[in-house]
């Protein structure tokens, strides 16, 4: 089971769809090409090491860490800037 098959993603991201603009996480980290404007990257705890890669390759955009009350942090978001 990967992100994806979570059935809690699918209940929260409605305009999201599996394998059309919501993907799994593979190794290497795909390429996505020329990133959408506000584009969205979430991480989990396990996978924070994988915001540099995205960094690299996405670069300008800004992380925020999002705490939880029973997990601190909960997990991070790395968002790219939209269209000015």
């Amino acid at each position: 089971m990967m992100y994806t098959d979570f059935p809690t993603f699918p209940y929260l991201l409605t305009d999201f769809h599996k394998g059309v603009n919501f993907f799994d996480v593979a190794e290497p980290l795909p390429t996505v090409g020329t990133p959408a404007p506000n584009q969205l990257f979430i991480f989990l705890p396990e996978r924070f090491a994988d915001v540099t890669a995205v960094q690299e390759q996405y670069p300008g955009g800004e992380v925020e860490t999002v705490n939880g009350r029973t997990r601190s942090p909960l997990f991070l978001l790395y968002t790219l800037p939209g269209d000015s």
